[in-house]
């Protein structure tokens, strides 16, 4: 620790996700990962069983309880 600043790269043990040679590869495979598995812009068109309001409060509800239980 030098001037009461802590040096982060002191600590013990290697994680490899804050090395930054992983950080472009990283990237790059999240954002296959997000234009693969995106949802399409008008599927709730096909949904019969479930309208805007419906999803609204489904989603509300599961943000709660994420926040709740201090889910990611």
């Amino acid at each position: 620790m030098r001037l009461g600043i802590e040096d982060i790269d002191a600590r013990e043990g290697v994680v490899p996700e804050d090395e930054p040679e992983y950080a472009q590869p990283s990237f790059v495979y999240m954002r296959e990962i997000e234009t693969k598995y995106m949802a399409s812009t008008n599927y709730m068109d096909h949904q019969g069983d479930l309208s805007w309001r419906m999803r609204s409060m489904l989603i509300d509800w599961i943000v709660g309880v994420h926040w709740r239980f201090s889910m990611v």
